[in-house]
């Protein structure tokens, strides 16, 4: 049998036409796979954007690079599953997007977007529970909004007290290497990446929450023919929504 037809008895055996092929697992293994895949393009880049809230997507406009952390980070603050950097002409113009992004796995059919916020809200006076929330979107998207407001307290002192948290930058110099990325920006905003996003929001709560959908990434990939990406999601179909 020749080198050629062997080769083809392999594609055929193993499903896989190239030589090596990479999946990701879970929400991470997606927003990786995109990011590699429409980095390429600015014209994607801007036409992802676009998928988030209309007046986040608008303020946005149209940058002239970008600059993308994966699963940075960020000490005490934890670490964003992704952070987008936009810049413009006018450097003074920069805006920073952070972007926390949540699954319904496999084995937790009934994720709730309410009962993320509930138990949020409900353990804000709790110094025990509090924490414990570590994992939670709202108090996730607290901390980065936290770190922004508080950036020059945080040079200054290495830390601040996120409700009863205390919340240290530390001294790794990537870490600190990330905050210089993202500081001095014209605005910051603040994302979750859910399965869906029915919620009713507490009258006392003031704080703005912003939220993009995996299906309407999907889709886009769809449009765009990120055959990558669409692989990822098939991959770990059950898992994200």
């Amino acid at each position: 049998m020749n080198e050629e037809k062997i080769e083809e008895k392999v594609e055929k055996l193993l499903n896989c036409k190239e030589t090596t092929r990479i999946f990701g697992y879970s929400e991470r293994g997606i927003l990786n796979s995109l990011m590699f895949e429409i980095s390429k393009d600015k014209k994607l880049m801007i036409e992802f954007l676009k998928l988030l809230p209309e007046e986040i997507a608008v303020k946005i406009g149209t940058p002239a690079c970008f600059k993308i952390l994966l699963d940075h980070s960020l000490s005490g603050f934890g670490s964003p599953d992704l952070i987008v950097i936009a810049h413009y002409i006018k450097p003074e113009d920069k805006k920073v997007i952070f972007l926390e992004a949540k699954v319904q796995t496999l084995g937790h059919q009934n994720w709730n977007l309410q009962a993320l916020y509930d138990n949020y809200v409900g353990v804000s006076v709790d110094n025990y529970k509090q924490r414990k929330m570590g994992s939670n979107l709202f108090f996730q998207l607290k901390l980065k909004r936290s770190l922004v407001e508080n950036l020059d307290t945080i040079r200054e002192n290495n830390l601040i007290e996120v409700g009863v948290v205390s919340k240290k930058i530390g001294n790794n110099a990537i870490v600190l290497r990330t905050v210089d990325m993202i500081d001095y920006a014209a605005e910051y905003f603040y994302v979750g990446i859910v399965p869906h996003c029915n919620f009713s929001q507490s009258e006392e709560d003031k704080e703005k929450y912003n939220f993009l959908l995996w299906k309407d990434i999907e889709k886009f990939c769809e449009k765009n023919k990120l055959q990558n990406v669409l692989d990822m999601f098939d991959y770990n179909k059950g898992q994200i929504y």
